[in-house]
């Protein structure tokens, strides 16, 4: 076969080699689990693997443009530049969902029925996929506290993007729920 048409089959037998023999090697999830939803690069402050994207549905959604930059932490101190990952929670999006590198492999999360407010966001997470679809967990993240999260040793804390949103009515509380005993449904 001449140059020309190697260069012209290249991509053609990369892409087939990529979904069909190899699609670990190829950046595919080891156990991503939730594959059905679309998962695109995420905003450059984050440090995940990447993030699902908006849906046309999400058009009309009350939080356009709010982008929530959160950080988890190793300990309850919550020290800038000790972040073991950053997110931006894209707050527009009726159903947000992340992927996150777990050493040799990824793990999903997904996060719905956000309440933004300027020194909080409430939220309800499904761990294990991008589609806002399993048992769900009441949460909040803060920028005056840092907050354990149920997931193990990691703490979290809101860094930014929320200064836009009204601020919480006096003495409000996010709703918080034991694992697995969130709100369902998405909004």
């Amino acid at each position: 076969m001449s140059q020309s048409t190697l260069r012209r089959l290249g991509t053609p037998i990369q892409v087939t080699l990529c979904f069909l023999l190899l699609p670990i090697a190829c950046g595919a999830p080891a156990d991503s689990g939730s594959s059905a939803a679309s998962c695109v690069a995420p905003d450059p402050a984050a440090t995940v693997v990447c993030v699902t994207a908006p849906l046309a549905s999400d058009s009309q959604h009350a939080y356009q443009g709010i982008r929530a930059l959160v950080g988890f932490y190793p300990s309850d101190q919550c020290t800038p530049g000790t972040e073991v990952m950053k997110n931006v929670y894209d707050l527009s999006q009726t159903c947000f969902g992340w992927r996150r590198s777990t050493g040799s492999s990824t793990r999903d999360n997904s996060a719905t029925h956000f309440q933004c407010y300027r020194d909080r966001v409430c939220y309800t997470q499904h761990t294990q996929v991008l589609t806002c679809n399993t048992t769900a967990t009441d949460k909040e993240f803060r920028t005056d506290a840092c907050i354990k999260d149920d997931a193990g040793d990691v703490w979290l804390k809101l860094l930014g993007g929320t200064e836009s949103c009204p601020a919480a009515p006096a003495g409000f509380s996010c709703p918080r729920s034991d694992p697995g005993a969130g709100t369902g449904g998405q909004s």
